[in-house]
């Protein structure tokens, strides 16, 4: 038998306003095109993307913009089309500065090509579709925002062999089970095969 654990109340605890009656009274609508964007590089947990445009490059909407930089990682694509402008520090999560990627509007809105819809999506080969949620930068809804191609077993091939390996190299993002530094290498091996996966 459980015994019910007894919860204590206790006075103070923080309760900042919540500004909810700002929106609950009012319906929903389209958000309005900003003139510039500002697209934070390191938007999760594991290796940050690496940018693929440039300042100047004309982008459209969905576009990448920057490619994933290891196995936990995600790509970028524009939030609208435009132009690249610079690359930026903002303010990251932790508090310190991270790179950002600018767009720049043309009040387009306009769509690119890549990664169109599956519509059989139903009778497709896992494996496209497994490439397909990595290509397309899909992540958790928790604060990790953890990337959603890794809980499906997209292992790396130096890696097929582990299956179950749950902790990740910070540099490089890969599956691992000891992290150290052998005269002043970085060093990462695999959770069952123990070979190093970067060197």
């Amino acid at each position: 038998m459980i015994t019910p654990v007894k919860t204590w109340r206790f006075h103070g605890g923080v309760h900042p306003a919540d500004g909810k009656a700002l929106s609950n009274s009012v319906p929903a609508r389209r958000a309005p095109l900003l003139e510039r964007y500002t697209v934070a590089i390191q938007q999760n947990i594991g290796a940050p993307p690496k940018p693929v445009v440039a300042k100047g490059d004309t982008v459209k909407k969905g576009q990448l913009i920057a490619e994933a930089g290891g196995f936990v990682s995600a790509p970028l694509h524009a939030p609208t089309s435009g132009t690249v402008g610079d690359i930026v520090e903002v303010p990251g999560a932790n508090g310190g500065a991270i790179p950002a990627i600018e767009i720049i509007s043309d009040g387009q809105d306009e769509w690119g090509s890549g990664l169109d819809p599956i519509p059989d999506w139903k009778n497709t080969d896992r494996e496209i579709l497994k490439k397909r949620i990595a290509d397309s930068g899909i992540v958790g809804m928790g604060g990790a925002a953890f990337p959603t191609h890794v809980h499906h077993g997209q292992i790396p091939k130096s890696c097929r062999k582990t299956k179950r390996t749950h902790r990740y190299c910070r540099n490089t993002g890969r599956p691992q089970t000891v992290h150290r530094r052998s005269r002043g290498r970085h060093r990462c091996y695999c959770g069952q095969t123990r070979r190093a996966v970067h060197g």
